[in-house]
């Protein structure tokens, strides 16, 4: 992804319209996704654990981190269903 990009949905459809990609990009983009998806296990015990006065921001917090997973799922499922290139 592209470090100078604000928007991280507007980064994650430009890799997807991208036509090909390497192994190294792909071993990249399944770390990505592998990060993401530890972060919402943990956001999901924090909220479990959260106290009562601070569930709503940690449902907040986990909800986020799911989205953060999606993201990177469907970009590395992009690419996994690419050819590889050079």
């Amino acid at each position: 992804m592209h470090t100078n990009d604000r928007n991280p949905a507007r980064a994650c459809e430009s890799l997807i319209r991208r036509p090909s990609s390497s192994a190294d990009e792909r071993r990249g983009l399944w770390d990505a996704w592998a990060l993401a998806e530890v972060e919402s296990k943990l956001a999901l015990h924090a909220w479990m654990r959260a106290a009562r006065d601070l569930k709503a921001d940690a449902f907040a917090a986990y909800r986020a981190a799911l989205d953060r997973e999606e993201q990177a799922a469907v970009v590395l499922a992009a690419h996994v269903a690419m050819p590889p290139s050079g």
